[in-house]
């Protein structure tokens, strides 16, 4: 693997502009906590998967029409770190399987996939036994599928924790690892993958990097053949800030909630995932202490996908 950093005296435009609209969800460990999520679009509509945490330390998924707040019914108990990928009107929801019941992390990612977002089927589609995944991300490139897996152990493999590596699937049922030179990165800290293919030829990947002093930061970088990768000229491409511990405009929460989210420690912006939706990219990211308190908040760039991708590296 290389990275392929900037040089001195190259010329750069301003990084894209990202408009934090507020928190939408406060979470902590005392009730069940809407966490790692993938919003897309649907018959028209911004939907979102979100990973349910309950108390008891298990999980599930459901399905949110961001507008109406309406949800679908629970499904994909005891599975992961949900991330979605959307085509013709079918939705499929990617998440990692538990090490043990009520516990997250395993060395399986199964799919779970619905036409009316009632009725879920389910299939193990990778299982890499010894291997420890947590967070995916799937997208569409010129020759299928690819996806995008966060992994923490083994150690020879995961390096520093975590590690990304790749899978790819003609179908998006049936998946196969790439080479273990497929990676990024060993090195260092890099986690929370989301993973887009622009016409351009790469795919580009958003992350998350630990920077000094216990904070974390989403980075962008890119590539064609998972093997070499560009790093941003504009990283991170955001960071926390008091934006972060305010509702969004119309989301209501009680008295005591306000209080909580404006005094809450936020020492990251994480977990970014986003799409395109009538003509703009809509983003959500998760905030918080990383010991169990933490929202998630909704955010904006005023164009399209491709554009708010391709403007980090100019």
């Amino acid at each position: 693997m290389a990275e392929i950093n900037y040089t001195y005296g190259i010329s750069v435009g301003n990084p894209p502009e990202i408009r934090k609209l507020g928190v939408v969800h406060y979470n902590e460990i005392t009730r069940n906590t809407y966490a790692e999520m993938t919003p897309f679009v649907r018959k028209g509509r911004l939907m979102r998967v979100e990973t349910v945490w309950t108390p008891g330390g298990g999980a599930f998924f459901l399905i949110r029409d961001v507008e109406t707040d309406q949800t679908s019914p629970p499904f994909a108990f005891d599975t992961y770190f949900s991330s979605a990928y959307c085509e013709n009107d079918i939705v499929y929801v990617f998440g990692s399987t538990a090490s043990k019941p009520g516990h997250a992390g395993g060395s399986g990612i199964r799919l779970f996939w619905s036409e009316d977002l009632e009725h879920w089927s389910d299939k193990l589609v990778i299982d890499q036994p010894g291997w420890t995944f947590y967070n995916t991300s799937v997208c569409k490139g010129p020759d299928g599928y690819v996806m995008a897996i966060e992994v923490g152990d083994p150690p020879e493999i995961a390096g520093k924790r975590f590690t990304m590596y790749f899978a790819a699937s003609p179908d998006l049922m049936n998946w196969q690892m790439m080479p273990l030179d497929c990676n990024y990165s060993k090195l260092r800290y890099t986690a929370c993958p989301a993973l887009r293919y622009v016409n351009d030829g790469y795919y580009y990947m958003i992350y998350l990097e630990e920077l000094p002093l216990t904070r974390y930061a989403p980075y962008i970088c890119r590539t064609r053949d998972f093997i070499d990768f560009e790093i941003g000229l504009h990283n991170p491409i955001m960071f926390c800030s008091p934006e972060d511990k305010q509702p969004k405009p119309g989301r209501h929460f009680d008295e005591d909630t306000v209080k909580k989210i404006r005094t809450y420690l936020n020492i990251n912006d994480c977990d970014l995932d986003l799409c395109e939706y009538c003509g703009y990219t809509y983003i959500n990211y998760l905030t918080g202490d990383q010991h169990g308190i933490n929202c998630l908040c909704e955010a904006v760039y005023d164009g399209p996908m491709d554009e708010f991708l391709k403007g980090f590296f100019t």
